[in-house]
């Protein structure tokens, strides 16, 4: 005669560390991508885009697909689904966590047992608003001004003894 039973865990654990952005938006973007790759498992994510402290190697066409990849990993898309946004939370502004859940049979015969385990992982990252709006809102919006400014020629115009003139300055 075998007896059998299942025992479900689920596990949750902290982990990540505090860490220092550089007050420039390609870093604060670097950052949170970094963030969204650490939730979503993207390993192969070039680290170019992830590496915050080196935000300054980033080129103006490096600097337009960092913007491309942290829009499609907008805030707005992953809420709900891998990140959470909180009101309260002590400490940081973000957090990550790491769940787990096991699914432990135990048979048992008259002299033998046996166990199985079946572990799965998944981690999500809970944040505060102002999280949101330090490393994704108010740096999208800055570093789009600033490239769509260093891709548009300036034009100047001035006007002498009634002569229309105007220079175009590429910058």
């Amino acid at each position: 005669m075998a007896l059998a039973f299942e025992r479900n865990q689920v596990g949750v654990k902290s982990f990540g560390q505090s860490v220092t952005v550089p007050n420039d938006p390609k870093a604060k973007l670097m950052y949170y991508l970094n963030c969204m790759a650490t939730v979503l498992d993207l390993e192969d994510l070039p680290r170019e885009f992830t590496s915050y402290s080196n935000y300054r190697a980033l080129n103006d066409t490096m600097a337009g697909h960092l913007l491309e990849l942290c829009k499609l990993m907008s805030p707005d898309i992953l809420n709900g689904k891998c990140i959470f946004q909180v009101e309260e939370m002590e400490g940081s502004s973000n957090k990550f966590v790491e769940l787990s859940a096991a699914k432990t049979t135990m048979v048992a015969t008259a002299s033998v047992m046996m166990a199985g385990r079946n572990v799965q992982v998944a981690k999500i990252m809970f944040y505060k608003p102002v999280w949101k709006r330090t490393y994704y809102d108010e740096p999208i919006v800055a570093l789009q001004r600033s490239l769509a400014t260093r891709s548009r020629p300036a034009l100047t115009g001035s006007r002498s003894s009634g002569k229309k003139k105007s220079n175009c300055v590429l910058m």
